[in-house]
């Protein structure tokens, strides 16, 4: 089996381009633009987890929401019943009515928050911050508030009957209100109110992975799909920018035109993977198994490909500019007439 080694090929470019080795972030051909830095929209039980999201009414009861960012969305009389909420953004969110029995909200940040008529029965809050968010009628008997910021806060007319308030720092007043009396909790708002949010009908089972929805056109910037299954998965177009990929099982996916630019993809199976024109540049793809892929214009200008594996794989038109690939196996792989070893260009 043969091997080649592109160590010098390498250096000798770089020298010739004036002896700075160090990458640059982007190339105008494969920018990742600022919407890199944003969290690719995570599906849970078929609903959108995603700022400003309407989800007034939804039942998401025990739904795994950890460091969600749902700030400024509607989930107003949405059943979150022994959700974990740990972490998540809340800020100026819509919760009235909603039922938050026993739900974990420890260190969220609920500031600004409409939790007018909520049900946080048993609910974890510690170290939440609540500055300034509106808990008229609010029911938190038994709640662990300890370490909990209320500054602000509106607690009218609230129960916190045997609420953990140990180290909370609570608003002017609140001893005056703090026991009110015990009294059940029927938010008047959310009865007979029928849910105006519906599951996108274009989200099943099969295309959803590690709670990201997977088609044509998906952004996934920044996405978590380590060690994924995402076999014969339909990405085209999809922008998978800074991607988590690693040893991601890719096998004949279908990948044209797709962002890949400074995605982790090492150790990730490729091969027979349909790649035309797609973008790799900066991307790390150490010990991939690209074996008879089609990556046919494909922008691979400062990619790592060290010890991957491109038998087979079909690299006309590509750009290998500044390409590592150290130790990688390009037996029978096609690059036009050229010989694989002039990394400008296949």
């Amino acid at each position: 089996m043969k091997k080649i080694l592109l160590v010098i090929a390498v250096g000798l470019l770089v020298s010739s381009c004036g002896g700075n080795d160090a990458a640059p972030a982007t190339t105008a051909a494969s920018a990742i633009t600022a919407d890199s830095a944003i969290t690719a929209v995570k599906v849970v039980r078929g609903y959108k987890i995603e700022p400003g999201a309407d989800l007034a009414g939804a039942d998401l009861t025990g739904a795994e929401l950890a460091n969600a960012d749902l700030s400024g969305a509607d989930l107003s009389c949405a059943y979150l019943a022994g959700a974990n909420l740990t972490g998540a953004n809340l800020a100026g969110t819509n919760l009235a009515g909603a039922m938050l029995h026993k739900a974990n909200l420890a260190n969220t940040d609920l500031s600004g928050a409409d939790l007018n008529d909520v049900n946080l029965i048993g609910a974890v809050l510690t170290g939440a911050n609540l500055s300034n968010a509106n808990l008229t009628l609010a029911v938190a008997n038994t709640a662990d508030l300890s370490y909990a910021d209320l500054t602000g806060a509106d607690l009218t007319n609230a129960v916190l009957y045997l609420a953990n308030l140990t180290e909370a720092i609570m608003p002017e007043g609140w001893m005056e209100i703090r026991y009110v009396g015990v009294r059940g909790w029927e938010p008047e708002a959310c009865v007979g109110a029928a849910s105006t949010t519906s599951i996108d009908p274009s989200i099943t089972a099969a295309n959803i992975v590690n709670g990201y929805k997977i088609e044509p056109f998906a952004d996934l910037v920044g996405a978590d799909l380590a060690d994924a299954d995402l076999s014969g998965a339909d990405l085209e177009d999809a922008n998978l920018a800074g991607a988590d990929l690693s040893g991601a099982n890719l096998t004949g996916a279908n990948l044209i035109r797709a962002n890949l630019g400074e995605a982790n993809l090492s150790n990730a199976n490729l091969s027979n993977a349909k790649m035309f024109n797609v973008t790799l540049a900066n991307a790390k793809l150490i010990n991939a198994n690209m074996s008879n892929a089609e990556l046919i214009n494909a922008d691979l200008y400062y990619a790592d490909l060290e010890d991957a594996n491109l038998t087979g794989a079909n690299l006309v038109g590509a750009n290998l500019t500044y390409t590592n690939l150290l130790g990688a196996n390009l037996t029978d792989a096609k690059c036009a007439d050229r010989d694989a070893r002039e990394l400008q260009s296949c």
